[in-house]
């Protein structure tokens, strides 16, 4: 498993560093696709996140890259993305979270390494987090923060699912009146709008052409 050479895309529209996670996975012409296909475009998902930066994606990347711990941290990735796509399935059909949703995010928040700092900031003071990366497996408890903050601060009626059926993006309704219904206008809003005026106009056609009853 080799690190990816070039810096791949990923769709960063869910106004959420859980709902992108989530959203490294993809509905390409009909097929699910894995953006997250080997350990470097994990790197490369967190820098674009700004999760991590480029030097400390490098150097992790040198470090592990290819061997057998990488690839499965990278399977603990996949994993627990699967168990957040679950959970955003349930909060938009009203269902509540299950306990295990709750254990997986805190099991791995128990195993997170570093420290916490105050550093003055302008106006005051903030803490920081400076994560330690002992092994590959440590890369994943910062989605579980992630996920620890969308549970206990989201409001749960502004995350939706893409309204195009065959898309499987998630977003965090941020607009002023919360009427969000696509993942992407350029992706999905458009293409169905297309889709609708054409259907509107068949109906039309079809409706013009029948032969009208006789009184």
């Amino acid at each position: 498993m080799a690190q990816s050479r070039s810096a791949p895309w990923f769709p960063f529209i869910g106004n959420h560093r859980c709902v992108d996670f989530v959203n490294t996975e993809v509905n390409v012409k009909g097929q699910r696709r894995d953006l997250l296909t080997d350990f470097g475009a994990w790197l490369a998902w967190l820098v674009q996140a700004r999760v991590i930066d480029d030097a400390t994606a490098r150097t992790l990347g040198d470090r592990w890259a290819g061997k057998p711990a990488a690839e499965r941290a990278l399977d603990e990735v996949w994993d627990f993305r699967r168990i957040l796509r679950e959970t955003l399935e349930r909060i938009t059909q009203g269902k509540s979270i299950p306990r295990e949703v709750v254990e997986a995010v805190n099991r791995l928040l128990r195993a997170r390494t570093g420290y916490v700092e105050v550093t003055k900031v302008r106006g005051g003071f903030a803490k920081r987090v400076h994560a330690e990366f002992a092994a590959p497996g440590d890369l994943l408890f910062t989605m579980a923060e992630a996920a620890g903050d969308l549970l206990c601060d989201a409001d749960f009626s502004l995350i939706r699912r893409c309204e195009n059926h065959r898309c499987i993006l998630f977003f965090y309704d941020q607009t002023k009146n919360h009427s969000r219904r696509w993942c992407s206008m350029q992706w999905c809003g458009n293409r169905m709008k297309v889709a609708a005026f054409y259907q509107r106009r068949r109906e039309q056609d079809a409706k013009a052409k029948s032969p009208r009853r006789s009184s």
